[in-house]
């Protein structure tokens, strides 16, 4: 298996699809990610046992994958994938443009106004229609972010924080 920070988890096989050996996985990100047939992914299955298998077809459906996975042909066999955590190689995600990120990425950055103030750290994304939301953390507190070029001034992956600018209103309801 390759290193940890080689693979990067894009979801989960919360059931079968079919009876051919289909499995249905629900996507930790936004849109969705479409990985072309014939590519490998890595299971870990829930006791925690990771293998490489070949994906022989797959299909974005909604904000899941659907995926025959070789080797399973059976409602049977499939069911033995069912919780497992499905992974890719971080080389096989397709390359993004200036200002685009992955979920993955964001998760975890320290949030940051331009004066230093802290709102915790990101713990989720919720997309919306128009705009996707930043969930920050910090002790009790939740702060809802929300992602437009007028509020995320910058995001710095390598040193792991993004800075705002806090709308006027936006968190009138926290005592900061």
């Amino acid at each position: 298996m390759p290193a940890r920070e080689d693979l990067i988890s894009i979801g989960r096989v919360v059931r079968t699809q079919g009876i051919r050996g289909q499995v249905k996985v629900i996507l930790y990100s936004g849109p969705c990610y479409d990985p072309p047939s014939h590519m490998e992914v890595w299971l870990r299955k829930v006791d925690g046992a990771a293998y490489k298998i070949q994906v022989e077809e797959a299909k974005a459906h909604k904000k899941a994958l659907v995926l025959k996975l070789e080797g399973i042909d059976s409602i049977d066999a499939a069911e033995g994938m069912v919780e497992s955590e499905v992974m890719v190689r971080r080389s096989s995600l397709a390359a993004l443009g200036d200002g685009e990120y992955y979920w993955f990425q964001l998760i975890g950055l320290k949030v940051r106004d331009e004066t230093g103030r802290s709102y915790g750290s990101i713990r989720e994304i919720i997309e919306t229609g128009s705009n996707d939301v930043y969930v920050a953390r910090q002790g009790d507190e939740e702060f809802l972010i929300p992602a437009t070029e007028q509020v995320v001034r910058k995001i710095d992956l390598e040193e792991r924080v993004m800075v705002i600018e806090p709308l006027p209103g936006l968190f009138d309801d926290h005592a900061i």
